[in-house]
């Protein structure tokens, strides 16, 4: 059982925001792929652009955080859940509005809501070639923005034009230069919002070729991954040079366990909820899987999850 948040009236201190449904102590495991944390202080879910307008320009004056928790893949919420403003972009910024060809190359608008696998089907249904970078990754289009998810192909910043983002300064459109993607990094501030990106898409010169490398990325990752049990996908960023899954199987952490959290005896690089995992759990088995490969290797393993909510400080990365 999670404990509830200190309660304090956080609608009150936003004030009234038409298009913005909120609910307090909402619980969030639910909303994971993990399956695990606790409540939201507010659970905010913005309907239109100048609902998020208003949260955002609300929270920055009343200094109240805002964590946008986009599909829930790739992160790990603390048993005490999240203080502040937790925001849920899909149900109002989930469209995708397709564009025809001009000459070989077409721009969608996406919301920061829709969902990656999506968006993959509809473009290689087409034979429009870029969107494969995100084949078989869960999440949505802001999610995959904020942490330049991708895979073997390439990353989302190989197909970004522009990015509209709400931040404290107001509303705007970011060029992929100015958005500052690196390895699993973005430039974007926490305390901004994505609602929506121009993706630019190119005419495929084999289609069929096309969708049969989508089909084969899709079960690569179904065949090397441990899927079938709730998991935030990989816990640390490879290290130049090297795989993170391979040094964690070399340093013989491979299905090691706290409670019923385990590193994955499928690939070493993830960890898997084998029943009532907790944060806590979990964040001593990162701990554990950290100390121990740099004792062996000298290599200091970054995290590429997000670690949200309250932890103890010497389980931090």
């Amino acid at each position: 059982m999670h404990r509830a948040l200190e309660k304090r009236d956080l609608t009150s201190l936003l004030g009234n925001i038409e298009g913005l449904d909120t609910r307090q102590n909402e619980p969030l495991s639910s909303r994971t792929s993990f399956r695990i944390g606790g409540c939201a202080e507010l659970f905010a879910v913005p309907r239109t652009l100048r609902a998020v307008e208003c949260l955002v320009e609300r929270a920055g004056s009343a200094q109240i955080p805002l964590t946008v928790l986009g599909g829930g893949t790739n992160v790990l919420i603390s048993d005490d859940g999240i203080a502040g403003v937790v925001v849920d972009m899909r149900p109002g910024f989930a469209f995708l509005r397709e564009r025809p060809l001009a000459g070989d190359t077409a721009s969608w608008l996406l919301g920061a809501g829709c969902a990656t696998g999506r968006f993959v089907r509809l473009a290689v249904a087409q034979g429009l070639a870029g969107a494969e970078v995100l084949a078989g990754i869960p999440g949505t289009i802001g999610g995959a923005l904020m942490m330049n998810a991708g895979g073997r192909r390439g990353t989302i910043a190989d197909v970004v034009r522009r990015v509209q983002v709400v931040g404290p300064t107001g509303t705007a459109w970011v060029s992929a230069i100015e958005a500052g993607f690196g390895y699993r990094q973005s430039g974007f501030s926490r305390q901004s919002i994505l609602v929506a990106a121009e993706l630019e898409l190119h005419k495929a010169d084999d289609p069929a070729a096309l969708s049969q490398l989508t089909r084969d990325e899709m079960r690569h990752r179904r065949e090397s991954q441990p899927l079938q049990l709730p998991n935030a996908g990989s816990i640390f960023k490879n290290p130049p040079g090297d795989f993170a899954g391979r040094l964690i199987e070399a340093c013989g952490c491979k299905t090691l366990c706290e409670g019923d959290a385990q590193v994955s005896a499928l690939h070493a690089n993830f960890i898997v909820n084998t029943g009532r995992a907790t944060a806590a759990q979990v964040a001593r088995l990162i701990y554990r899987v950290r100390t121990q490969v740099l004792a062996q290797t000298s290599v200091q393993l970054l995290l590429e999850i997000r670690m949200l909510g309250p932890f103890d400080a010497e389980l931090m990365p």
